[in-house]
């Protein structure tokens, strides 16, 4: 009993065939005119293609990469003041101010009138 073939090309592989539709002679002007064909519609497409998105209001890949670019300095620039900042709070950090309490206010005043002159007191009355 014979075993059908599995093999659609009968033994030869996928690249041993193009390699021998690519060093034909004869098929080498057809290719060529097939790829300057493909390259002058990719060329139509890149022109149409910004406008067809536009209308569907859809971004373009041009805008895409606009975008990323602009997105990209945005970072840095966030990235700077971010750096910037902790290194203000770090200074800042360094020299607390000193708050006066208050309560320490009060008793201060409190110690003036304390201490002050015996007579003073009197003439304000």
């Amino acid at each position: 009993m014979k075993k059908k073939s599995t093999d659609l090309f009968g033994g030869f592989t996928l690249n041993d065939i193009i390699e021998k539709l690519f060093s034909s002679k004869k098929l080498q002007p057809v290719l060529d005119r097939t790829v300057e064909q493909m390259m002058r519609v990719k060329s139509g497409l890149d022109t149409i293609m910004p406008m067809a998105l536009g209308a569907f209001n859809l971004p373009s890949a041009e805008d895409i990469r606009r975008l990323n670019n602009e997105v990209a300095k945005l970072d840095s620039k966030l990235e700077t003041l971010s750096k910037m900042l902790t290194v203000n709070k770090k200074v800042k950090r360094k020299k607390p101010a000193k708050k006066v309490k208050p309560s320490a206010q009060v008793s201060h005043e409190e110690t003036k009138k304390d201490t002050s002159s015996p007579g003073t007191e009197e003439s304000q009355q």
